[in-house]
């Protein structure tokens, strides 16, 4: 129904390509917390030690982070836009802007 109002509206539609995380900035910031709460294998006795480490770790996000996460998330979905509801293929930037380069 809703393809075809907006087909019947003249709106221009694109496929999305499914459980996309790439397209969602929360996904690229858990992902980050939990390479930090999970660095060195770290394994929580009680949950109240994982909630803490989970809230440090959300604490110690910088804005810069914070900030090419959002540029990462509009450059793929720009790049997905392009490629008509392709991935990128220039994953290499999405990791610089992220500073996950060794």
């Amino acid at each position: 129904m809703t393809l075809k109002y907006m087909k019947s509206a003249g709106l221009a539609t694109i496929d999305w390509p499914p459980h996309s995380p790439d397209f969602n900035p929360i996904e690229l910031i858990w992902a980050e917390i939990s390479r930090i709460v999970y660095r060195k294998n770290k394994v929580y006795s009680s949950l109240k030690t994982l909630q803490n480490a989970v809230t440090a770790a959300w604490d110690s996000l910088s804005e810069e982070f914070q900030n090419n996460t959002l540029v990462a998330v509009w450059h793929n979905m720009v790049v997905s836009h392009v490629n008509r509801g392709g991935y990128s293929k220039n994953k290499g930037l999405v990791s610089r802007l992220l500073g996950k380069i060794s």
